[in-house]
Protein backbone atom coordinates (compact mmCIF):
# COMPACT_ATOMS: atom_id res chain seq x y z
CA UNK A 1 0.00 0.00 0.00
CA UNK A 2 1.43 3.53 -0.81
CA UNK A 3 0.34 6.77 -1.53
CA UNK A 4 -0.31 7.80 -4.99
CA UNK A 5 2.34 10.45 -5.40
CA UNK A 6 2.24 12.40 -8.55
CA UNK A 7 4.50 10.77 -11.29
CA UNK A 8 7.28 13.32 -11.61
CA UNK A 9 7.95 13.75 -7.88
CA UNK A 10 11.13 12.49 -6.02
CA UNK A 11 8.75 10.54 -4.18
CA UNK A 12 7.22 8.67 -7.07
CA UNK A 13 10.47 8.38 -8.21
CA UNK A 14 11.75 6.96 -4.87
CA UNK A 15 8.57 4.69 -4.43
CA UNK A 16 9.58 3.30 -7.94
CA UNK A 17 13.03 2.81 -7.22
CA UNK A 18 11.66 0.55 -4.41
CA UNK A 19 9.24 -1.60 -6.13
CA UNK A 20 11.71 -2.50 -8.73
CA UNK A 21 14.51 -3.28 -5.82
CA UNK A 22 11.86 -5.61 -3.74
CA UNK A 23 10.02 -7.13 -6.77
CA UNK A 24 13.36 -8.03 -8.74
CA UNK A 25 14.79 -9.62 -5.04
CA UNK A 26 11.43 -11.13 -4.27
CA UNK A 27 12.65 -14.65 -4.60
CA UNK A 28 15.61 -14.07 -1.30
CA UNK A 29 12.55 -13.51 0.78
CA UNK A 30 10.93 -16.86 -0.30
CA UNK A 31 14.50 -18.38 0.26
CA UNK A 32 14.14 -21.72 2.65
CA UNK A 33 16.44 -19.51 5.67
CA UNK A 34 13.37 -16.78 5.44
CA UNK A 35 10.32 -16.92 7.56
CA UNK A 36 7.59 -19.95 6.01
CA UNK A 37 4.90 -17.01 5.67
CA UNK A 38 7.36 -15.38 2.68
CA UNK A 39 6.35 -18.78 0.60
CA UNK A 40 2.08 -17.53 0.95
CA UNK A 41 2.74 -14.20 -1.01
CA UNK A 42 1.51 -13.45 -4.40
CA UNK A 43 2.83 -9.98 -5.51
CA UNK A 44 0.34 -10.72 -8.56
CA UNK A 45 -2.57 -10.23 -6.16
CA UNK A 46 -5.32 -8.41 -6.18
CA UNK A 47 -7.95 -6.33 -3.76
CA UNK A 48 -11.25 -5.25 -5.55
CA UNK A 49 -11.57 -1.50 -5.17
CA UNK A 50 -8.00 -1.08 -5.12
CA UNK A 51 -5.67 0.21 -7.81
CA UNK A 52 -1.71 -1.26 -8.17
CA UNK A 53 0.49 1.34 -7.96
CA UNK A 54 1.76 2.17 -11.44
CA UNK A 55 5.31 1.39 -11.36
CA UNK A 56 4.86 -2.24 -9.46
CA UNK A 57 1.91 -3.11 -12.09
CA UNK A 58 4.16 -2.52 -15.42
CA UNK A 59 6.83 -4.61 -12.92
CA UNK A 60 4.72 -7.69 -13.22
CA UNK A 61 3.56 -7.03 -16.40
CA UNK A 62 7.18 -7.14 -17.74
CA UNK A 63 7.91 -9.95 -15.10
CA UNK A 64 4.98 -12.11 -16.43
CA UNK A 65 6.00 -11.61 -20.90
CA UNK A 66 9.83 -12.67 -19.77
CA UNK A 67 8.20 -15.76 -18.07
CA UNK A 68 6.06 -16.62 -21.06
CA UNK A 69 8.90 -15.94 -23.05
CA UNK A 70 11.16 -18.87 -21.48
CA UNK A 71 10.49 -22.09 -19.96
CA UNK A 72 12.20 -21.53 -16.64
CA UNK A 73 10.14 -20.49 -13.51
CA UNK A 74 10.09 -17.23 -12.37
CA UNK A 75 9.78 -15.64 -9.22
CA UNK A 76 6.33 -14.39 -9.03
CA UNK A 77 3.99 -16.58 -8.05
CA UNK A 78 1.01 -17.28 -10.56
CA UNK A 79 -2.79 -17.11 -9.21
CA UNK A 80 -4.03 -19.89 -7.54
CA UNK A 81 -6.13 -21.57 -9.25
CA UNK A 82 -6.76 -24.16 -5.94
CA UNK A 83 -9.92 -21.90 -5.08
CA UNK A 84 -8.26 -20.07 -2.21
CA UNK A 85 -9.11 -17.07 -4.46
CA UNK A 86 -12.64 -17.63 -4.49
CA UNK A 87 -11.62 -18.53 -0.17
CA UNK A 88 -9.67 -14.64 -0.10
CA UNK A 89 -12.30 -12.93 -1.90
CA UNK A 90 -14.95 -14.00 0.30
CA UNK A 91 -12.76 -13.36 3.49
CA UNK A 92 -12.27 -9.74 2.20
CA UNK A 93 -16.18 -9.17 1.55
CA UNK A 94 -16.57 -10.23 4.93
CA UNK A 95 -14.03 -7.99 6.16
CA UNK A 96 -15.89 -5.04 4.48
CA UNK A 97 -19.17 -5.76 6.30
CA UNK A 98 -17.61 -6.27 9.53
CA UNK A 99 -15.52 -2.88 8.71
CA UNK A 100 -19.66 -0.99 7.97
CA UNK A 101 -20.40 -2.26 11.46
CA UNK A 102 -17.62 -0.79 12.91
CA UNK A 103 -18.29 2.54 11.77
CA UNK A 104 -21.60 2.46 12.70
CA UNK A 105 -20.78 2.28 16.28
Amino acid sequence: MAYDWPEKSSRHRLLSDFVDAFFSRFSEFQAASRLPKWQEINLAASLPGWRRFKPAERWLQSSQARQRGSTATGSVPRPDSTGRDAENERLFREFLLWREQQRGR
